[in-house]
């Protein structure tokens, strides 16, 4: 019983992770500050997610920065919860640092003024309290797979989700 719930649960949670992430967020311009602390200290991160150079590397066509981190986090929730449920957390932080990677491309996008949120333009600094905060949930969940703590590692599943669903809730959904 406790198995099948468990199972119930993380498929619930697979659907949902990837209904909120797949499409990404829209838009096109506004203001931030600084880079991805998160990248900087990791060292499996690089400037470009695509094994270019920089930053500013050419995204795909048609494709925002947030976009791009977007799809990156959908792939990585798909690894975090193949992997929490099958207890081999081993593939987590390389899906996570493609993540941290692609934030450094949105960060200098939101500092050239070449994003817009789709909901709530004006909240830009909350939206960046937000991200930072979720970048730190992120490093708690490394910490845990570092640790090779299931438990801790699906507790902060459920959070970074939550995290996925309140941000996507206030600057995304219209």
């Amino acid at each position: 019983m406790l198995k099948s719930r468990a199972a119930k649960i993380i498929l619930l949670l697979s659907m949902m992770a990837l209904a909120l992430s797949a499409a990404g967020c829209g838009g096109g311009k506004s203001k931030s500050k600084g880079t991805d602390p998160h990248a900087a200290a990791d060292p499996h991160a690089t400037a470009d997610p695509h094994g270019g150079g920089g930053a500013t590397a050419s995204l795909p066509p048609g494709v925002n920065a947030v976009q791009n981190e977007m799809r990156l986090m959908n792939e990585a929730w798909q690894i975090i919860l193949t992997s929490v449920s099958n207890n081999n957390l081993a593939a987590i932080p390389e899906a996570i640092h493609k993540v941290h990677t692609a934030r450094n491309i949105t960060v200098e996008a939101i500092n050239n003024g070449e994003y817009t949120l789709p909901k709530n333009p004006d909240k830009m600094d909350e939206f960046i309290q937000m991200d930072n905060a979720f970048h730190d949930d992120l490093v708690r969940l490394l910490q845990a797979v570092d640790a090779n703590d299931l438990q801790a590692a699906t507790k902060q599943t459920g959070v970074l989700l939550n995290g996925c669903t309140n941000c996507h809730t206030k600057f995304r959904f219209k």
